[in-house]
């Protein structure tokens, strides 16, 4: 039995997964984006773990043999060379290719870790914010507007101690409410998130199957992911009632794996800021040493 990891090897969250695999002795079969229909290919009719299989490197690889495929697709995937990367064509081309390996992902039978279908509330953080509460999860109060009148409001209520960030499921640096916030929506913009800061330390909790593995991270700065200065991250134990919720909120997206971001006040309340369905756990895991990537790993190969 074998798994995929469905990206490209050069970066670094795939390169790792199937680095430590290999080195576990699972049989890994690279299927690179920019490689696809040139080192490899695929072939499947209908659903089902003897209708397909992939061609790579002369090697038929039936979907019968393939337990698992952890995926982590690039955002700006590579192109072959000899393409026009001007005009429509290399758009086209760019958008044909994803649109066949995620045919490929949705049709493999054994567990994907994640399937595009996966964590798709990610998209939309309101959407998914509110997703989050009806799950039971406690959520700061937010307010998605591109209206001053509003965004002062919100301001007020919240004794002016406020973040920003983008509505959408794209990476974006979190900062705090200042006067250039007011301009840019005095100017007109599209709608950014206004959020109740929560004084307290960051938690990331990755779930992973049924099994849990939380981490907390002191830093300086609003966002500790852009903070430049020391960052100290710490594995820590998550609330039973804290963690059923999120396992229960990964199942609902249909996540293999999935990384739930909180603000942890020192009265111990849990308050959920989002759900990342590609998380990256390296940091996380070379900081403290816990066994995420083994976790994963487990998983794909059950």
């Amino acid at each position: 039995m074998s798994i995929c990891i469905i990206g490209e090897r050069g970066e670094l969250m795939a390169g790792y997964v199937g680095g430590l695999a290999e080195r576990q002795g699972i049989p890994v079969h690279w299927l690179n984006e920019s490689e696809l229909g040139t080192r490899w290919s695929f072939d499947y009719r209908a659903p089902g773990p003897e209708a397909g299989f992939i061609e790579s490197d002369g090697e038929r690889v039936p979907f019968s043999s393939i337990t698992g495929a952890y995926v982590n697709l690039s955002p700006e995937p590579t192109a072959p060379e000899h393409l026009d990367r001007t005009g429509y064509v290399f758009e086209a081309f760019q958008v044909m290719r994803r649109a066949s390996l995620r045919c490929l992902i949705n049709a493999l039978p054994g567990v994907v870790a994640n399937r595009p279908c996966a964590g798709r509330s990610n998209n939309s953080k309101p959407y998914q914010m509110n997703a989050l509460a009806r799950a039971g999860l406690e959520v700061p109060g937010w307010i998605a507007t591109n209206s001053v009148k509003l965004a002062d409001r919100f301001r007020r209520a919240y004794s002016d101690d406020v973040i920003v960030k983008s509505c959408s499921g794209l990476r974006s640096e979190v900062r705090l409410w200042d006067e250039s916030t007011a301009s840019m929506l005095r100017e007109g913009t599209t709608p950014v998130i206004l959020q109740a800061r929560v004084p307290g330390f960051d938690v990331r909790v990755h779930t992973i199957g049924g099994k849990s593995l939380a981490t907390s991270i002191e830093a300086n700065g609003i966002d500790y992911r852009f903070a430049t200065g020391p960052k100290s991250y710490r594995a820590i134990d998550v609330p039973r009632s804290v963690d059923q919720l999120c396992h229960r909120f990964a199942s609902q997206e249909r996540m293999v794996i999935a990384g739930f971001d909180f603000r942890v006040t020192d009265d111990g309340r849990w308050y959920c800021l989002e759900m990342n369905p590609v998380p990256t756990f390296l940091p996380y895991e070379f900081e403290t040493g816990q066994s995420i990537c083994d976790a994963l790993l487990r998983a794909l190969t059950a």
